[in-house]
């Protein structure tokens, strides 16, 4: 199913990450609200629904500031087989042409796996591989504090966050991106979590878009009973507010 999933998000993606076309210059303050649904019912029952909401503002020149939201409710045959959420809010401050500094927090939550919580905050430092309105690339180190409760037990841990990021605007404003974070103990590498997401959008109206999102979540360390690997497809439409 995972490789199933990223194959089809990759091919894709393919013509807006190949294309050379030039795009349009970044807007100050974008935000969009998505709503997936899907039903089935017949020789299965099953359904979900996805919400999410997501911002960047850039309140000058220097200074970038993200927020998301969102969240996952399905069922199959009655029981319950999703319910996820997650709050991610990100600062980013430019000290150079390339490098910046960073402050990253996020909480998550899966009924699932058993988690009730999982908050990580991390202050890093970035640099910009790639810059230009069409197509952008970061690297971020820093330390981070992840605190969880998960299978009822509390614990706080400090880590060793690794980040990536790569963007890509069409001037169709098609867009593609592809998040990864890699999160190991400090006090035991083989301890670690790996965070990761793939996700394609195209217009098709001036402001609705539809968008396809692979995420996944890899835990070394899970709750009792539950598997490393969480991954979730997300087929949606997206308005876009401004």
């Amino acid at each position: 199913m995972q490789i199933r999933a990223l194959f089809v998000v990759a091919l894709l993606a393919a013509p807006v990450v190949m294309a050379e076309e030039a795009a349009p210059e970044p807007k100050a303050l974008e935000a969009s609200l998505a709503l997936g649904v899907t039903v089935n019912d017949g020789n299965t029952e099953n359904n979900m629904v996805t919400l999410g909401f997501g911002l960047t503002h850039h309140p000058c020149d220097r200074s970038t500031l993200r927020l998301a939201l969102d969240g996952a409710y399905g069922e199959t045959e009655g029981d319950k087989t999703t319910e996820n959420g997650r709050a991610a809010v990100e600062f980013q401050y430019l000290v150079s042409e390339r490098t910046y500094g960073a402050l990253v927090a996020s909480v998550a939550t899966d009924d699932i796996a058993d988690l009730d919580y999982r908050l990580i905050v991390s202050p890093s430092v970035g640099y910009y591989l790639m810059k230009s309105d069409a197509a952008t690339m970061t690297a971020e180190v820093g330390p981070a504090l992840v605190s969880e409760k998960k299978a009822g037990e509390t614990e706080d841990d400090i880590a060793l966050r690794i980040a990536e990021r790569y963007e890509r605007t069409m001037n169709t404003s098609a867009k593609f991106w592809q998040t990864a974070e890699y999160l190991p103990n400090i006090d035991d590498f083989e301890v670690y979590l790996l965070i990761a997401e793939v996700g394609v959008e195209a217009p098709v109206s001036e402001k609705l878009n539809v968008r396809l999102v692979v995420n996944n979540t890899y835990d070394s360390d899970p709750a009792p009973g539950r598997k490393n690997n969480d991954v979730t497809v997300i087929g949606a439409l997206a308005y876009s507010l401004f």
